[in-house]
């Protein structure tokens, strides 16, 4: 990957595919904005191992269900290592493994808000920096 001055953007890359996901984009070349919903410590480590192995990077909080915040995220991720190149949205929960009868209603439509409404508004928020810019790429994993 030739991604050397790029800035790439990975929502719930905190741990799990997430976290392969950005150590790939760090280790070919890009600056990575590793987001994590409310755990900056989780997003810090994962920042500070790209760091350890000589690349740049960034964590964030953001909750990917609340637009606000995922904007907040992108004006942040722009000002401290500039616009976005390329978003990954791999944020995601899979909360509803029990029968349809059984399942907390509540968790299942968390789990919209995260797996659908997070993409969108990830995609959103980022998109607009590659719009501006003519250029961009954005990978959602569902």
């Amino acid at each position: 990957m030739k991604l050397k001055n790029q800035v790439a953007i990975v929502t719930g890359a905190g741990r799990n595919i997430g976290r392969g996901i950005a150590l790939a984009l760090a280790d070919g070349g890009a600056a990575v904005v590793v987001n994590a919903r409310s755990n900056l410590e989780v997003a810090q480590a994962v920042a500070e191992e790209i760091a350890r192995a000589g690349g740049k990077a960034l964590a964030v909080t953001a909750d990917v269900a609340d637009a606000a915040a995922v904007d907040a995220a992108a004006e942040a991720a722009a000002r401290e290592l500039g616009p976005a190149d390329v978003l990954v949205t791999s944020a995601g929960l899979i909360p509803n493994t029990e029968a349809i009868m059984d399942m907390d209603l509540a968790a299942h439509d968390r789990m919209w808000r995260v797996n659908y409404d997070g993409t969108v508004h990830a995609c959103r928020s980022f998109g607009r920096q590659m719009i501006a810019r003519k250029r961009g790429a954005i990978v959602t994993l569902g």
